[in-house]
Formats: C-alpha cells, sequence, structure tokens
C-alpha cells in the first residue's frame, strides 16, 4: 500500500491465495467474500480451525453485510465496500502488531516496561519461568524479553527449555537482568539470546534493544 508499512500481495482467487499461502506467512489477510462464486466463506472457516492459519488476522472485505457470519467463521475484522482507506489501515495497524512477552516476576518493573512498549507493541505477560514458556509457545510472540531471576525456574532453564522446543526454536530472546554476569555466565547466554541488557538500563534503552533484537517483520499479503 502506498505511503504505508505494507507490502500486499494481490490474488484474484482463491486458488491464487492458496498458492500464495504455501510460500509465505501472511501478517494479516484482507479477504473479499465475492469472488465469482468461489466460497470464500469456507476458506475463512478453513483459516481460521487449521493449526498453521487460525492466529493470522483476517479482515473480511464485502459488498454482502453479514458481518455476524464473518465473525462466527473467525473473522477479526469486517468491513463494507466501499472501503474507507485510513480505516483499514487502522485495522492493519491494529491485528499485525508485534507481540512482545515479558518474563519477570517484579510487578512494578512488568508495568515499567509495559509502559514503555505497548504504545508500539501488544505486550504479553508472564510472572514466572513456566508461564512464560507456555505463553511463549501458544501465543507466538515476536520476542521475548526474559529475567534471570524468576521465582520457579531460573531464566537460564526457560532459555535452554526455549531453544529445545521447535515451536520457540527460533524466538528472539532479550533478556535483562539485574545480574553482574561473569564472562563465564555470560558466554552461553550470548549463544541462546539476541541481546543482554542490564535491568538498570529498561527505560532508557528498551525500546532500541527490542527493535534491535527482533526479526525483521513479515510481508503483508492480502488475497
Amino acid at each position: 500500500m502506498r505511503d504505508t508499512s505494507y507490502e500486499v500481495f494481490p490474488a484474484r482467487n482463491l486458488r491464487d491465495a492458496r498458492r500464495l499461502m504455501q510460500s509465505l506467512r501472511p501478517a494479516a489477510i484482507m479477504l473479499d467474500i465475492v469472488l465469482r462464486g468461489e466460497d470464500t466463506w469456507r476458506w475463512l472457516g478453513q483459516l481460521k480451525t487449521a493449526p498453521a492459519t487460525r492466529a493470522i488476522p483476517v479482515v473480511v472485505i464485502s459488498t454482502v453485510t453479514d458481518a455476524g457470519k464473518g465473525y462466527m467463521l473467525g473473522a477479526d475484522a469486517c468491513v463494507d465496500k466501499p472501503v474507507d482507506r485510513d480505516e483499514l489501515i487502522a485495522k492493519l495497524d491494529q491485528f499485525t502488531r508485534r507481540r512482545i512477552l515479558i518474563v519477570e516476576d517484579e510487578a512494578p518493573l512488568r508495568y515499567s516496561m509495559k509502559r514503555i512498549l505497548e504504545k508500539h507493541y501488544v505486550v504479553i505477560e508472564a510472572v514466572n519461568g513456566q508461564q512464560g514458556l507456555l505463553a511463549a509457545a501458544t501465543l507466538e510472540p515476536a520476542l521475548v524479553v526474559l529475567d534471570l531471576g524468576l521465582p520457579d525456574i531460573n531464566g537460564e532453564q526457560v532459555l535452554v527449555q526455549l531453544r529445545g522446543d521447535p515451536r520457540t526454536a527460533q524466538l528472539p530472546v532479550l533478556i535483562a537482568t539485574s545480574r553482574t554476569l561473569s564472562p563465564a555466565e555470560t558466554a552461553p547466554l550470548h549463544n541462546q539470546s539476541a541481546s543482554i541488557m542490564s535491568k538498570s538500563d529498561l527505560n532508557e534503552h528498551l525500546l532500541t534493544a527490542v527493535a534491535g533484537a527482533m526479526t525483521p517483520a513479515a510481508a503483508v499479503p492480502s488475497a
């Protein structure tokens, strides 16, 4: 889309859309319901029930006003034609903001990090290592901000388990710690994380550190 950060991959029909989906994972799908007799309602249902695609936001665009059916089948938003460009971009911004998982047991620090990040990302919070592992595996964050001194299992163990799970093996991790780490402690952490920073630097450098640690955003195709 011109003057936006989105790259559009157009598909004229469901066959084209399915072919595109084989080679890329879109950040969002814009789905026109009226496609020359094709059952796009069924495809919407398939997208929202398949494990590989159900987390992809779908914006239904149609001249047929049937938002109830769209939401029932899993649509994240329904927009009538003619489409207002600003409204559509606002919805895409809402649905494609990247998720940041904060794994930190100290409530004031979690609050501080959330306030810094929430204008740019969707923030998910976990108060211990087990919660963090579950959230990382199921909620598809773009990055984990990980404390080392957690109350149940320490951050080093969380990191090992993240790397051992195929669902999170490539997930970027930014370690935020108040500990002074020795070279022997730092080396393995550097090998398994994107970056290490001191909690004393969070207010000033957290946004920059998060942006630098994440992998580039996925393209945003449409169908």
